[in-house]
């Protein structure tokens, strides 16, 4: 049935029939109840979501802020400079050191004692450890 468009004055007739074909029409819509006992653990959830971030967040800065501590601590490093004889020297170093770091400090150590060590760079120095060049 369609409706058409009349400018009556019996528009409470009208309107109540207009009613009762939308009824008819469209269902009523029922309303569902979410069942409390699922597990919703696996569905997204932004409070959950902002609960992690933040626990990664700070778990982050503990992190960074243990290594900044570890990278400050001195630790001894003992190497020999070899020019024909070994000669056995000891220097402390922080540990977040780099090792051309290390050796600018042992080119420094050394140039007073041996004058050879004065017009090269750090650049041109290795360091072997055991058997492994660094």
């Amino acid at each position: 049935m369609k409706a058409s468009l009349s400018f009556m004055v019996d528009e409470d007739e009208n309107e109540n029939e207009e009613d009762k074909e939308i009824e008819e029409i469209l269902p009523i819509k029922k309303k569902i109840a979410k069942n409390p006992d699922v597990d919703t653990s696996h569905l997204p959830d932004r409070e959950r979501d902002e609960r992690i971030r933040q626990e990664r967040e700070r778990l982050t800065r503990e992190w960074l802020e243990q290594q900044e501590v570890v990278k400050n601590q001195m630790m001894e490093v003992v190497y020999s400079y070899w020019d024909g004889s070994g000669h056995r020297k000891a220097m402390e170093v922080r540990k977040g050191c780099t090792i051309g770091q290390f050796l600018q400090f042992a080119k420094l150590q050394l140039q007073d004692e041996f004058s050879e060590i004065r017009g090269i760079s750090s650049d041109d120095m290795i360091y072997v450890k055991e058997d492994m060049i660094i």
